[in-house]
């Protein structure tokens, strides 16, 4: 299984564009209403929000990860972006 993403800027990201040279870049992000949801006994769902400073965009996220060889590894990621910070119902 190898990891991708769906960005919120729409864009699909494999791992292969993440360890590129260039990589997806770095921003200044805050992070908040971290949940983790054990799905089974070597597999998670985490949700969060994050908020982009430089962008000042707010976004739900959430992500897939399988324990594996002695490590967790993510091998999903979503990114939705919303217009302003609300309650996760």
């Amino acid at each position: 299984m190898i990891f991708f993403e769906f960005g919120s800027s729409g864009s699909v990201w494999y791992k292969k564009d993440c360890l590129a040279e260039e990589g997806i870049g770095i921003v200044t992000m805050t992070l908040s209403d971290f949940e983790l949801h054990p799905l089974s006994a070597d597999t998670a769902l985490t949700t969060y929000r994050i908020f982009n400073e430089v962008k000042l965009q707010h976004s739900l996220r959430s992500s897939i990860w399988k324990f594996r060889d002695g490590s967790w590894q993510m091998f999903f990621h979503q990114g939705t972006p919303t217009e302003r910070e609300r309650g996760i119902e």
